[in-house]
């Protein structure tokens, strides 16, 4: 094999400047951003779902021999100049690399971390071959392998450049076993460097990005570029401290040259930043941890000592009233928090809007999806109470949402919403709520809005509002089920509840609590139809309850809607008024509503949801109509 070597691209002549670093503006360089985008990238490229995705943090100090070595075999030589002409040039980042270049070139000691993973697909993909994994991370800026479906956590799109972000001299080596050869063989070598434009050797200037490998002519403009360094000698792997033993399997390991934090000046101890790694692994994975899908293994070793080795393969007790949320079966949850270990569950409707295109596809129709919300009763914790975890098909959490709870409780009340394929059994309406949510999530892939440029572009109406009445429905489920009223399966607002004038409003206490669960709800040629059951949860012989359907719009506006036809428990009810009045035995009841064909609202149907509103009759109130 011929050595790798460092090639940057020279600036064309008739071009007087090029571009800076692409790393200079990603997002929130901390710590907790770049694990989670460390850690996405590799759980996107999962080989097997029956097999979790194992990804090693090494952080280590290379000194004497073995640094000039790794020196050496990084080709260090060819690679400084350009740091020194970065320096000379000016950019924003020029004053960080000027200092990592003293650092380097004053201490003993290089500090270095490994990302290993395994479980994975590996960087496959011809040299320039687009929408590959290779060519995606390795060479390409702001572009990731994109589906079109919308189900990954953002797989080397910005989010990569975290990588050269906390190399202090932007300088990142791979090193990949495939899950698929190429016609060079199965095992890669290969190099980037993130820099801007810059000048060496007096008046001689590049476009600034280097890569490291191979040496090769192109044959149709003659200039020479650097390839993949194919199954590269044992020898090599060693001195780059990039040895990958085959029982690992498929995968990638990517060493950050320099490592350095580039929110902090000065740099801080490795075992310490290791401990604030796991904190944030945990914090931010506990459900791929939990589902066994991620085990995460950390290190640290100075010279020759082992100074921190640990392995994360499950959450731990900061987070297990959110673990304890995520885990409880639909069957053992209650219907309000009324106890510590308390756990409530209901599900959440959404109206996903129409998508009017798509990356890679044809545009969908919207339509009704559901999330799940369970929200779990613990001792006292201030600093986890009133939060919300957001969670879609990879398995992360994306964001931590606060919603107000009553302090009066007794205990502390947190949730976790699943939304999108991380439900269980996801069908067609967790796919398409999927694809929206990815569309809502920022470059960091830290919060849902409707305000990113997918969403404008692909869900021009109704993005803000389905967010809006999602935010809307979740507060009042929290209050409703931490208060001990009763949880409706969807919340209208009070505005619509004045239109109904459903019978009477008594002071004579209901007969039991009414929860209404389970709801979903199809249009089809102007017609809805809405599946759900209502349970009592005082034991009576029998109970009343009236059922009405709304047509919400804009999260707030709309109208009760006419029922055509219903049946309870299987029987016919007859509707009258715009409700359905039933006589239940037992403790829960089955329903059918269908709507009348809903004309006046035919153009807007696409952005409206059906709602279902189910109050019991009071007693004062049946025995008033009795005797009338």
């Amino acid at each position: 094999m011929v050595n790798p070597k460092w090639i940057f691209d020279p600036l064309p002549p008739s071009e007087s400047e090029g571009g800076g670093d692409p790393a200079e503006h990603v997002f929130e360089q901390d710590l907790d951003t770049f694990v989670r985008e460390v850690l996405q990238n590799s759980k996107d490229q999962r080989l097997a779902d029956s097999e979790p995705v194992r990804v090693s943090f090494d952080f280590f100090e290379l000194e004497d021999e073995k640094r000039d070595s790794f020196l050496t075999a990084i080709g260090w030589n060819g690679l400084e100049p350009h740091l020194r002409g970065m320096v000379d040039a000016g950019w924003l980042s020029s004053e960080r690399i000027q200092r990592e270049l003293s650092e380097i070139e004053d201490h003993p000691q290089l500090r270095l971390l490994r990302i290993t993973d395994s479980g994975t697909r590996g960087l496959t993909g011809g040299e320039s071959e687009p929408k590959t994994n290779f060519k995606s991370l390795c060479r390409d800026v702001l572009t990731r392998p994109e589906t079109g479906e919308g189900q990954g956590g953002g797989a080397f799109g910005l989010g990569k450049a975290v990588l050269w972000a906390f190399s202090g001299v932007a300088t990142v080596i791979f090193f990949s076993e495939l899950s698929i050869s190429e016609n060079e063989g199965s095992r890669r070598l290969f190099g980037r460097a993130n820099l801007a434009s810059h000048g060496t050797h007096g008046e001689r200037r590049w476009l600034g990005q280097g890569f490291f490998g191979v040496p090769e002519t192109r044959e149709d403009t003659g200039q020479t570029r650097a390839v993949s360094a194919w199954d590269p000698p044992e020898n090599v792997l060693v001195d780059l401290s990039m040895e990958r033993l085959r029982s690992y399997g498929p995968g990638t390991s990517i060493m950050l040259i320099d490592f350095d934090e580039p929110d902090r000046e000065e740099d801080r101890d490795l075992v310490e930043i290791a401990g604030q790694l796991r904190e944030s692994v945990v914090k931010w994975f506990w459900p791929s941890l939990t589902d066994g899908s991620l085990v995460v293994d950390i290190s640290v070793t100075v010279g020759a000592q082992k100074r921190y080795e640990e392995v994360v393969d499950e959450p731990d007790e900061r987070v297990r009233p959110f673990v304890e949320a995520w885990n409880r079966s639909e069957e053992d949850c209650v219907e309000t928090l009324e106890n510590i270990n308390d756990v409530s569950h209901v599900g959440v409707p959404v109206l996903v809007p129409p998508r009017v295109k798509n990356l890679t596809g044809p545009a969908e129709p919207g339509g009704h999806s559901a999330a799940t919300l369970r929200l779990a009763a613990f001792p006292d914790d201030a600093d986890i109470s009133g939060k919300v975890a957001l969670v879609r098909g990879p398995g992360m959490v994306v964001a931590y949402m606060n919603f107000p709870v009553p302090t009066d409780l007794g205990f502390s009340v947190c949730g976790v919403l699943r939304a999108g394929t991380v439900r269980e059994d996801p069908d067609d309406g967790d796919r398409r709520l999927e694809a929206f949510l990815r569309a809502a999530e920022p470059p960091a892939h830290n919060m849902w809005t409707h305000k990113t440029r997918r969403v404008r572009a692909d869900y021009p109406t109704g993005g803000w509002r389905t967010l809006t009445t999602l935010w809307e429905d979740m507060r009042a489920f929290i209050r409703e089920a931490a208060t001990s009223q009763i949880p409706p399966s969807s919340r209208p607002p009070d505005a619509l509840m004045k239109l109904l004038r459903v019978g009477r409003r008594g002071v004579t206490p209901a007969e039991g609590k009414l929860n209404l669960g389970s709801v979903s709800s199809v249009l089809k040629d102007g017609v809805w139809q809405v599946d759900g059951s209502v349970s009592n949860t005082r034991k009576v012989e029998n109970w009343e309850v009236v059922l009405s359907l709304i047509l919400d719009e804009e999260g707030g506006k709309g109208v009760p809607l006419k029922i055509a036809q219903g049946t309870v428990d299987g029987k016919p009810a007859e509707p009258k008024d715009r409700t359905l009045r039933a006589t239940i035995r037992g403790e829960r009841a089955e329903f059918r509503l269908t709507s009348e064909r809903v004309e006046d609202y035919e153009g807007i149907l696409s952005q409206t949801r059906c709602l279902v509103v189910a109050q019991l009759v009071r007693r004062s109130e049946r025995s008033a109509e009795s005797a009338n």
